[in-house]
């Protein structure tokens, strides 16, 4: 259940594998041009990825969710107000010692 910004990362990766195990996940990613699923059809599975979505946040997450009137809304609303942009979603690792001399560039003003 995400609650907070903090969770968001652990949230944005369950949410996927939940809307992909339940064949949702073409509401948020779209549709290939060449798919013949009729509009009816993704209709109703934007409101089940929509309410799946809705019914994982909770406490002022909720706020984000509450009009979205799509899927695709309800996600890019929830990544906007909850991302912090961490290293593994830009595709870089980071090794221990980067890491510490990243910690510690900023302590010199400190001694």
């Amino acid at each position: 259940m995400l609650k907070n910004r903090d969770g968001y990362p652990v949230w944005k990766f369950k949410t996927k594998m939940l809307l992909l195990h339940e064949e949702l996940w073409s509401s948020i990613s779209g549709y290939e041009s060449s798919d013949k699923t009729s509009l009816e059809h993704r209709l109703r599975k934007n409101q089940k990825a929509l309410s799946k979505i809705s019914l994982t946040v909770d406490g002022s997450a909720i706020s984000y969710v509450r009009t979205a009137k799509t899927a695709t809304e309800a996600w890019y609303a929830l990544q906007k107000h909850m991302k912090t942009q961490d290293l593994d979603d830009i595709g870089k690792k980071i090794d221990d010692c980067s890491l510490a001399a990243i910690i510690l560039g900023g302590r010199w003003l400190d001694i």
